[in-house]
């Protein structure tokens, strides 16, 4: 049973999103079909516990208990029985070895839920801290990885003021079957397109110190799994791709340009970057450096969720294009 706890986002809509997402996923108590691979797919309960029966879980770090946050459980009860660990992969493994198994399961089913809500409504779900609970007890050392959703959100600020790309409010039901029937996060190392896409887009959420250089890899890593096939010009790849499938604006063709021009100085080694201990940080050298990757971070986040999105909304599970040369009027 991991209890999640998520935090308030600061930004307004951010905010009410938060609790959007949270009353439909509550709503889809005992609906979401989690696969736990050999031990079956079963259905969680999913309710909010209030920050005041915080107690009953006396192993949680008491800095995590804060107000203005809100706490998820995510609960299933699992009948073990001879033809269930006669049937599993290592059945003759002691039944503590399946409890890992399907706590490892489960944990990892948890980070999808929260990674498909952010598709459904980005940059509404921010992961805080978990206890994953077994049997009554608190498992010490596992926890669902936690999630820092600002890059996202920076992302959607942006797209919701330039008007471009257009990030939509898609019901979690939707994603969730795309992603299942697709079979796009069942361990979560994909060789296909939309796969490596979707796990560019999970690594942008890490909550570990790194810095806009780092997610805007990340964030292209996604976008050129998507857009870029063959040996063609990379660049040209994905601008004319871009434009093709979310739709052209007048200003979108030269920021995108100046977004991968970001993203390949930096990957080339053109570009001053600080080092892992920086001895002053408001220098205006720092604050160009600031301000150009998150500029091209913001960009890229925004189109590679609205790509996931529209690829949704298709129905759809990879792109593929083609090229069609018109000939001349006689």
């Amino acid at each position: 049973m991991p209890s999640i706890e998520f935090g308030a986002p600061e930004v307004g809509w951010a905010r009410d999103a938060l609790y959007d997402t949270l009353d439909e996923l509550c709503g889809l108590s005992r609906q979401i079909p989690l696969n736990l691979l050999d031990y079956g797919i079963h259905f969680p309960v999913i309710e909010l516990l209030g920050s005041s029966n915080l107690n009953q879980y006396n192993d949680w770090p008491v800095e995590s208990r804060k107000e203005d946050w809100e706490i998820l459980i995510i609960d299933l009860n699992i009948a073990f029985s001879l033809e269930i660990l006669a049937s599993a992969e290592d059945g003759l493994l002691p039944i503590g070895a399946h409890k890992c198994m399907i706590q490892h399961y489960l944990i990892k089913r948890v980070s999808d839920i929260l990674l498909a809500a952010n598709i459904a409504c980005p940059g509404s779900i921010e992961l805080a801290s978990s206890i994953v609970v077994q049997d009554g007890e608190v498992q010490v050392y596992s926890q669902v990885p936690t999630m820092d959703g600002f890059v996202l959100q920076e992302g959607i600020e942006l797209a919701n003021s330039v008007g471009w790309p257009i990030v939509r409010r898609l019901q979690f039901e939707q994603v969730w079957s795309w992603l299942g029937c697709k079979d796009l996060i069942t361990d979560g190392f994909d060789t296909g397109a939309t796969g490596r896409a979707l796990a560019a887009f999970s690594r942008t959420f890490e909550q570990e110190r790194i810095d806009a250089a780092m997610k805007l890899v990340w964030t292209m890593i996604g976008i050129e799994a998507l857009y870029v096939k063959g040996k063609a010009s990379v660049v040209e790849q994905v601008r004319e791709k871009i434009l093709s499938f979310l739709g052209s604006h007048p200003s979108n063709k030269k920021r995108i340009s100046q977004t991968y021009e970001t993203r390949s100085r930096f990957i080339h080694g053109d570009l001053a970057f600080p080092g892992i201990y920086l001895l002053a940080d408001a220098t205006d050298a720092s604050h160009r450096y600031n301000k150009q990757h998150s500029d091209a971070v913001n960009l890229a986040s925004a189109i590679l969720v609205s790509t996931l999105q529209e690829l949704i909304h298709r129905g759809w599970i990879e792109l593929e294009f083609s090229y069609i040369e018109s000939a001349p009027a006689i």
